[in-house]
């Protein structure tokens, strides 16, 4: 390869590729472009068209911005789509244009491609044609880059050595080496091959322990006693009766019952009590006077904006809000709206609206819908919540009594653990080296 290019150094066409490289071509096809063409290619180099879905694509890529690309932009992609096919023109010329085979090799390699280590054609088409216009354009660039990439090494190699003195002999010495191969064979030797055949007596072992006894020395260790206190234990032998769980059920209906909820909507009057109290009992009374299927929080909204719109411009902005609520407890109205308006809530009926009533500078109104009432959950939904409680209840007031035994005996009889064993009814246990 290195012998190649110091033969056509010096050739027109090898210094034509050189300055390829180097300095980018403006200019090149852009009158044709911008003066627009049925055609569906941008420019035509060498006789090679360069496809519209190619410039279209590069285009897109380059446009960071939502804005329609500039004419300096545009300008830039084709001049590199013109770039670009020249210079593949120019490596094509030169013979250097990777095979079949190597692109294969190299992309089967690319782990963007693999699926638990190997190429997989599905994930390959799917990742290539959600970034490039085709399959095809992707493979040609990617054949383009690898040439360029050789190219581009042979070049710089090539400058290193013509600094030197002798670059003929180097160069020639270089393409000796890489044309080398080597044939070798190996033995493999292992320590079976050299022990099988050695017998070691029984006074060479004992020889060779007695001489290194540290080798076979196992550190100093202890052996401990102790007592063990378990709360699993305690629990499990201090389990309440059915008796004691239905009598603590019952004697806590409260703690059991799901509390009541409403579906409640609501009709806000910001700054509604800046209203005049006449202006406030007419919106009640025509209120009143609605039927029932028009008793909506529409309607109602309606109402009030309407008789608000009557009284003409206020020293203070009053509108009117509504919207849904929905299942709710009546401590959240009570953050909402105060207690007034939430204890009313609850006490009327599915289907009424509360009074008007201000809560600081506004006015509410609520509507109940739905009506959950509170429900008693039944005994078999809590038994082993309640078990549990009752079995910490027994066996924690054991547990702390007895660690208070363990610790009185175990200090008055420092020498053993079996008088404190004794005096819990358990057996001490003994751990390993």
């Amino acid at each position: 390869m290195l012998q190649f290019f110091r033969d056509n150094i010096k050739s027109w066409f090898f210094i034509i590729v050189l300055v390829i490289i180097i300095v980018p071509f403006m200019f090149f096809g852009i009158n044709q472009f911008f003066t627009g063409t049925n055609d569906q290619s941008v420019a035509t180099v060498n006789g090679e068209e360069i496809p519209l879905a190619e410039y279209q694509f590069q285009l897109r890529q380059r446009n960071t911005s939502s804005t329609e690309p500039s004419s300096e932009l545009k300008e830039q992609v084709v001049n590199s789509l013109v770039q670009q096919q020249l210079i593949q023109d120019g490596l094509g010329e030169l013979g250097l244009r990777p095979s079949d085979r190597t692109i294969a090799t190299e992309l089967a390699q690319n782990t963007s491609f693999q699926i638990d280590g190997k190429f997989d054609k599905e994930r390959y088409q799917a990742v290539i044609n959600s970034q490039f216009p085709s399959i095809q354009s992707f493979e040609e660039g990617f054949r383009n880059n690898l040439a360029l990439t050789e190219f581009s090494n042979a070049l710089e190699l090539t400058a290193i050595n013509f600094a030197d003195a002798d670059t003929e002999a180097q160069v020639r010495q270089q393409a000796k080496q890489n044309l080398q191969t080597r044939d070798f064979s190996w033995v493999n030797i292992t320590t079976d091959l050299l022990t099988s055949s050695i017998t070691v007596t029984e006074e060479e072992k004992r020889a060779r322990y007695n001489s290194n006894l540290k080798d076979y020395s196992v550190g100093k260790g202890v052996k401990l006693q102790y007592l063990q206190l378990n709360l699993d234990e305690y629990l499990a032998s201090n389990q309440p009766t059915e008796q004691e769980v239905v009598e603590s059920y019952e004697s806590n209906l409260s703690a059991h019952t799901k509390p009541g909820k409403r579906n409640l909507e609501y009709v806000t009057v910001i700054n509604g009590a800046t209203l005049e109290t006449g202006t406030l009992d007419s919106i009640k009374q025509k209120a009143a006077e609605l039927s029932d299927e028009n008793k909506t929080i529409e309607k109602i909204s309606i109402l009030i904006s309407d008789a608000v719109a009557e009284l003409g411009e206020q020293s203070v902005t009053v509108t009117v809000e509504n919207g849904e609520i929905g299942d709710v407890t009546q401590d959240i109205i009570s953050g909402l709206f105060g207690n007034v308006i939430a204890d009313e809530a609850f006490a009327i009926k599915q289907g009424n609206w509360t009074n008007f009533e201000l809560n600081n500078k506004d006015l509410n109104l609520i509507f109940v819908g739905e009506v959950f009432e509170e429900e008693q959950v039944p005994l078999e939904e809590v038994r082993d919540n309640i078990s549990k409680i009752l079995a910490q209840e027994k066996a924690l007031p054991k547990l702390l009594e007895a660690q208070e035994i363990l610790a009185t005996v175990a200090f008055e009889n420092p020498q053993s653990l079996q008088p404190a064993a004794a005096a819990l009814g358990i057996e001490t246990k003994t751990s390993d080296w």
